[in-house]
């Protein structure tokens, strides 16, 4: 025992087993994450830092352990970035390096996902490995404990029972992946399902090309080859719920997170006196309330105290350090989770996880009991319904698996965290109970709670009671109808008594991982009267709780007057009308909440979409498609939660019912596989696929730190505009482990203040006299510790004078006032050569129509890479740098850093191994961070590390370029345009970087259409916002949908459908040849855009599909699908590329060129390749092994001048680069070969893509139903990559035009700074039909291999989507002009500006921010003429 502040603690070291070995630490801070325990402290670095949030799925682990009281042990997946080390006490952690290696034999999970080309930089891929496991691991019938032959206990491997596909589907809900666009992850969840044939299954090296399942050889799986839960863990019954007793520990002597000693202690009971260290941090876990109380007095008035449970809050709420953590998670009372007769009683403890489970399987018993059970117990079936379904959508399911009910509710209530679960347990009339040490418990009401709290800190919150919706024991007269209050007998002379509860919400990702933009919960007592005429019922409300959420307030609330308006009333659509009506004008949207209106309109909606299926018609046959009769209402409470989780959407449009699907995705891959240069143009699985499942790829983070390590953290500004009148680092420098402050100042005499370098410009390493966007860095603070570093960084103060300067340039309009541009640069005037033939002037003379003015916009949209800015700089002998950096060009930084350091490039070797997601994000933004760590490194003499958080990163890197483009055409009659007129404003930020090149690239794929005359007017845009750089396919993405939408505004103008507009302006060779050059566009053979769109529309079925569409929104009000198909020109320049082939005495090969892999494919081609140009020492073309190829990585010093990964084209001009080199070698060591064709340096990418959306006119949510996407490959090098590229560029491309919403505001301050606010698409927004073909056009001379580039040509089809948007769009408003005769709002005709992204609120607002008023309306009126005739 040792006594602390009063308390007599039983200490004892902290235990745990990590795959499968136990793990006993007596000095270690409990405080620190797992993620950064397993990174720092082990070798088990396959678990990643992504976001730090909970977002992203990269750090995911298997959390294991016995329950002593069911013998059983439980796994479940968590965040290991979220989850405390004291919090782990005698569990098992398994990482995926704990499931198989490169030595010991990787598992399935890990085969199976290198055999469906389901990894591409590799970096999210441990993540996704977990989550599947955990997946099937939770599935299988729940490990148990025998007696063994020895009188001890030992674990039974659990069996595997069948699995449907789409609960592995939900596994990796949690998990992000920019690369792969998720189809090939998913076919390895289905891969491992019962009710999925394996010829349904993606493109894999498994099964035969023919997919038949007979020629399979899909690696096996068996729950006997998992990990077995470590024997030493298993405690008997008397230690606690889960066989744990007290956490125990005592903190730090690791050279980690904190340097000072620390303390880690839990304790049983009896007082004691005071904490003993200044920087100790005490971990207390109490086994009952009484001990919890204990602690809480001893400590909370003379520390900051924080109670623990899940942990998941610091997710958002990024607090500081405490010195007292209390876990909270031991507690009985606060674990109970029962039923009683008045409801469900929920503990403060228990996680969201736990309590989806016991409501499934409340309903399942409840079900089990017939017919007649359901009809019971109505009230409570609908509330574990709702209930499960909703609370599935909230967070991810690694959070829910720790997230405590308690935690959520504390957060919404203390800091207005916009809880979905707060909102439910509102409509609910939930109760709470809350205890304190000289108080008894005390139940009070939920309204009651979120608006006064707990009464003081040292109140505990225990258990909710979610209360069963009762029949009432009484029941009054109103209006001559039997009414009632609840408890009253069920049946009732005029009537029976009904109950319905139901929850909703809208937010940017259908399954989760998303707030809410608004959510809501309702539930009525009503009484339903039949009608002897018809199969349906009057019902007349008793009874009503509304509350609605996430609108910008303190916390949820209840629509106080509108339940009291709907109390005794007939549900009629008048009635829902007024209602409506009344919630608009008393529910109100805080002050300065984003999207008010759209929440206001949703909200309405949410109320419509509740009410309208118990609405009396009075206008008799004027109902639409929501009106159902009783039978249908209640067939929606017979629906089993898992029925409802595998609806492909869990909406249900206005009530009208979906096809169930058992997955999320559905779909084909199509290709050819050629032999003409085998192994160039096989199906080859990745370099290194497997490495990267099992987690031993390494990564520049993963690269251990050399002892004298230390560790940087950047400065940053927080203004937009300022000048620095002082910077005081007196603070910082007296910080705990700190040991300099570096800036410009800093700077070798012989050097200069340069971050980042190109041929054509130089960008600033740090601020000196003037910050010019908030986030730009003014120095480094370095520290023994990351933790030391980032927290003193926060204590450096600059002083600014912010009024000299003037406002700061935010907008592209106040950068177009303020005349504030950037030039181009001459490289960019080359790429707008030749100019596009034509008269403009004459061009406008002659059309029959013309629009004089049209604007269109593009938002900004954030790299993502899930492998954040790194660097890793060592110093060497004789005055030299070694720089580990993840960046697209080690030979740009190499220059940069020369340029700082003033030191020749010959002095300083950069090392790229791979990437773990680039996107251009990593080409110059990389070099500030690189270049800051080499002079950090340089300066002090000691190696430096400096790594940004998602936060910082996503601060200071920038994104793509926003646009904003006004234009003007003329045309004809039947669609063909004569002229285009237009001005394109670029947004660029504060320096160049690549912007210059950025009107280039728009002005070439604006070109896509032949326009007749062209005239484009470009401007580079300088504003005080983080400079833009090139991101995947830059400038092609915008130029191609501002072509697309002025075909848009063509069709809509002459009421042809698009396709007819496109076909009329779509370019013949000859017209190719004037806008691109006969020798880019290459013979007419090589054309390929008329057979590609041809075949594309051919083989969608595009008119038959598009007769279904009108066919469904002509019998669907609430929801209407659009059909879009847009064609893509993409020139693509091959550069040269250095590379070197070594061959050793034993055969074996060793490759190297100077792109770098970031995740396409580079070193795979590449290998394939070399062997195919090696054959040719064998007559016949015997093939070298690929087994005996390696490629290494990129080294600036190896092999010098190797250029920027970029442009799509680096595999290709790798893959020349090796074969030209491979020839060389055969020439010297067989003198006869035959020599082959060389690449050419411009060509054009052909593609076409059909897509089919659904938009939900309440919400504005957007589903993609279908895609079908044809790209032209010329002969894929790997269809494989190419397949996963193309997927992955389209799926990056839908982010950007549908989801991923970059916001700053008028200060200049990024908005969407993490995975809480910005959102790239997830699992459920990937098209449900996902159809993708590779079209072999023919053998070309002039191409690599006659091969086109794949990377980022396909991005561009995303903006079908917006044209599929806008066709549901149109029909909304169709459907509004008719309903809106009498003037009733305003409705949008003809053309419509529709920017991107197309997000929810935007949608929305085109089809009606008051659409469901309108409707009511026009019902009111409709029935008022009825009755007047």
């Amino acid at each position: 025992m040792e006594c602390l502040a009063g308390l007599e603690l039983e200490v004892r070291p902290l235990v745990f087993a990590l795959n499968g070995k136990k793990v006993e630490l007596t000095n270690v801070d409990p405080s620190m994450t797992l993620l950064f325990y397993l990174r720092e402290h082990t070798q088990f670095k396959g678990t990643k830092y992504g976001c730090g949030e909970g977002g992203c799925g990269a750090c995911v682990v298997l959390l294991s352990r016995y329950d002593s009281s069911t013998r059983q042990v439980e796994d479940f997946t968590i965040n290991s970035c979220l989850t405390p080390i004291g919090s782990i006490s005698e569990c098992s952690i398994t990482t995926t390096e704990g499931l198989g290696n490169s030595r010991d034999g990787f598992h399935t999970i890990h085969k199976r996902l290198a055999g469906f080309h389901a990894t591409q930089c590799g970096f999210c891929t441990p993540g996704m490995s977990i989550s599947i496991y955990g997946a099937l691991r939770q599935n299988q019938k729940h490990h148990f404990i025998s007696k063994a032959s020895n009188g001890g206990s030992e674990v039974m491997p659990g069996s595997l029972s069948e699995i449907k596909s789409w609960k592995l589907e939900k596994a990796i809900l949690g998990n992000l992946c920019r690369c792969t666009g998720y189809r090939p992850i998913v076919d390895v969840c289905k891969s491992f399902a019962s009710n999925v044939d394996l010829e349904d299954l993606g493109l894999n090296n498994f099964c035969s090309a023919t997919r038949n399942a007979s020629k399979c050889t899909l690696p096996p799986y068996s729950p006997s080859q998992d990990p077995v839960f470590p024997q030493f863990l298993i405690r008997e019954p008397g230690l606690g719920n889960s066989g744990r007793k007290s956490l125990e520990l005592d903190q730090p002597k690791m050279q980690e997170h904190k340097k000072s000693k620390l303390s880690c202690i839990a304790y049983t009971t009896r007082e004691i006196n005071r904490l003993e260290d200044a920087h100790s941090c005490v971990w207390i876990a109490p086994q009952t309330l009484t001990e919890a109380f204990s602690a809480l007095e001893a400590y909370q008035e003379q520390c900051t105290v924080k109670l623990v449970v899940g942990n998941t809050s610091t997710g958002l709420f990024k607090a500081a350090d405490s010195k007292v953590y209390i876990d909270l998670s031991h507690i009985p009372e606060l674990l109970i989770l029962e039923e009683n007769e008045e409801g469900i009683e929920v503990g403060a403890a228990v996680s969201i996880s736990k309590l989806i489970d016991s409501l499934k399987f409340l309903q399942h018993k409840t079900l089990d009991g017939g017919f007649e059970g359901i009809e019971l117990h109505e009230g409570r079936i609908s509330l574990y319904r709702a209930l499960a379904s909703h609370l599935n959508k909230l967070g991810t399911p690694h959070v829910r698996n720790k997230a405590s009910v308690g935690g959520n509710l504390i957060m919404a209530q203390r800091w207005s965290f916009d809880s979905d679960l707060t909102t439910i347990l509102l409509g609910a009339g939930a109760l709470v109970q809350l205890s304190s040490v000289r108080k008894e418990k005390v139940w009070q009401l939920f309204d009651e709670f979120l608006q006064q709290g707990l009464p003081d800190t040292s109140t505990l919150l225990i258990s909710v009671l979610i209360p069963y919706p009762q029949v009432s024991d009484k029941h009054q007269a109103v209006n001559g109808t039997m009414l009632f209050s609840a408890g009253m007998p069920k049946h009732i002379a005029t009537g029976q008594e009904r109950v319905m509860f139901q929850t909703y919400r809208a937010a940017p990702r259908p399954f989760g991982n998303a707030l809410s933009y608004t959510n809501a919960a309702f539930l009525i007592h009503f009484c339903s009267l039949p009608e002897v005429t018809c199969n349906k019922s009057r019902h007349i409300i008793g009874q009503a709780r509304l509350a609605f959420g996430a609108f910008g307030g303190a916390h949820a609330v209840r629509a106080n007057k509108v339940e009291e308006f709907l109390c005794g009333k007939m549900i009629t659509n008048h009635l829902i009308l007024e209602a409506i009506l009344l919630l608009n004008s008393t529910l109100v949207p805080g002050a300065g909440v984003r999207k008010s209106t759209y929440r206001s309109s949703v909200a309405a909606g949410f109320l419509f979409k509740f009410l309208a299926p118990l609405a009396w018609d009075d206008s008799r046959g004027l109902s639409d498609s929501c009106q159902r009769d009783d039978k249908q209402v209640f067939k929606q409470l017979l629906m089993s939660i898992e029925e409802e989780e595998q609806l492909s959407l869990v909406r249900e449009q206005c009530l009208t019912y979906r096809e169930k699907e058992n997955t999320f995705i559905t779909g084909r891959q199509k290709l050819e596989i050629q032999d003409h240069f085998y192994p160039v143009g096989q199906p080859a699985t990745k370099i290194a696929a497997e490495l990267q499942a099992s987690g031993e790829a390494v990564y520049v983070d993963d690269i251990p730190s050399p002892s004298d390590c230390l560790y940087a953290s950047f400065v940053c500004s927080e203004k937009a505009l300022g000048k620095i009148k002082k910077i005081k680092v007196d603070n910082a420098l007296a910080s705990p482990g700190v040991v300099s402050f570096v800036s410009a100042l800093d700077i070798p005499s012989s050097g200069q203040n340069i971050g980042s370098s190109t041929p054509f410009s130089n960008e600033k390493l740090f601020a000196t006299d003037i910050v010019e966007y908030i986030g730009h860095p003014v120095g480094l603070i370095v520290a023994d510790t990351s933790h030391h570093a980032k927290i003193s960084a926060k204590k450096v103060e600059i002083e600014y004078d912010c009024e000299s300067l003037g406002a700061p340039v935010i907008s592209i309009e106040d950068a177009d006032a303020k005349g504030s541009f950037f030039e181009f640069w001459p490289f960019t005037k080359q790429l707008m050569q030749p100019m596009a033939p034509g008269d403009v002037s004459r061009g406008f003379s002659g059309p029959d129509i013309r629009i004089e003015s049209g604007e269109v916009r593009t938002g900004s949209q954030y790299f993502f890479y899930l492998e954040n800015q790194t660097a890793l700089a060592i110093p060497d002998e004789d005055d030299c740098l070694v720089v580990y950096s993840a960046c697209q060009g080690p030979e740009y930084l190499q220059s940069a850093l020369s340029l700082c350091l003033g030191i020749p490039m010959h002095n300083i070797r950069v090392i790229t191994r791979r990437v773990g997601g680039g996107f251009g994000g990593k080409a110059l933004r990389s070099m500030l961070v690189a270049t800051a760590c080499g002079l950090a490194a340089y300066k002090l003499k000691r190696p430096v590390r400096l790594s940004l958080d998602r936060n910082t990163d996503m601060r200071m890197m920038g994104g793509r370029h926003a646009t904003k483009t006004v234009y003007k055409v003329g045309f004809k009659a039947d669609g063909k345009v004569t002229a285009l007129q237009a001005k394109v404003f670029i947004q660029a930020g504060w320096a160049e970087d690549l912007s210059p090149t950025l009107p280039g690239f728009i002005y070439t794929t604006m070109k896509k259409y032949n326009w007749e005359a062209m005239d484009v007017e470009l401007k580079v845009c300088r504003t005080n916002l983080p400079c833009r750089s090139a991101m995947r396919a830059p400038g092609d993405t915008q130029g191609s949908f501002i072509a697309d939408t002025v075909i848009e505004h063509v069709a809509s103008v002459l009421g042809l459908d698009v396709s007819v507009v496109i076909e009329r302006n779509m370019h013949s060779v000859q017209s190719a040849e004037l806008f691109y050059g006969s020798s880019t566009v290459g013979s007419t053979e090589g054309f390929t855009l008329p057979l590609v769109w041809g075949k594309l529309k051919s083989s969608a079925e595009i008119e038959v599909r598009q007769g279904h569409i009108k066919t469904f929104n002509s019998v669907n009000k609430w929801v209407k699908r659009g059909l879009g198909i847009v064609p893509v020109l993409y020139q693509i320049t091959v550069t040269p590329r250095p590379a070197r082939v070594s061959i050793f005495t034993d055969g074996s090969v060793v490759v190297e060129v100077g792109g770098v892999d970031i995740g396409q494919g580079l070193w795979t081609k590449v290998q394939q390749t070399a062997a195919y140009a090696l054959s040719k020492l064998w007559q016949g073309g015997q093939s070298v092994p690929v087994s005996k190829i390696r490629i290494v990585q990129a080294d600036s010093i190896s092999l010098p001048n190797g250029g920027l990964t970029s442009n799509s084209s680096t595999s290709e001009g790798s893959c020349e680069a090796v074969r030209q080199v491979c020839l060389i070698l055969v020439d010297r060591l067989n003198p006869v070969k035959q020599k082959l064709e060389h690449g050419d340096s411009d060509t054009v990418a052909w593609e076409s893509l059909i897509k089919m959306v659904e938009v939900d006119l309440l919400t504005g949510g957007t589903t993609i139903l279908r895609t079908d996407l044809l790209y032209d490959c010329g002969k894929s090098i790997n269809p494989a990559v190419d397949i996963g590229q193309v997927e992955g560029a389209f799926m990056q491309g839908v982010g950007f035009f549908m989801t991923e919403e970059y916001v700053v505001d008028e200060f200049g301050k990024l908005w969407t700074d993490g995975t809480w606010t910005y959102k790239p698409p997830s699992l459920d927004i990937v098209p449900r039909e996902f159809y993708v073909e590779l079209l072999n056009s023919p053998t070309n001379s002039k191409r690599i291999l006659s091969s086109k580039a794949s990377g980022e040509p396909p991005l561009l089809l995303a903006s079908s989507v917006h044209s599929a948007i806008r066709s549901a769009i149109k029909a909304a408003q169709e459907d509004m002009e008719a309903y809106s005769f009498k003037n009733l709002g305003n409705v949008n005709k003809g053309f419509f500006q529709l920017d991107a992204p197309a997000t929810m609120d935007r949608i929305k607002s085109l089809c009606g921010l008051d659409n469901v008023e309108m409707y009511l309306q026009s019902l009111d009126i409709k029935c008022n003429s009825n009755e007047l005739s």
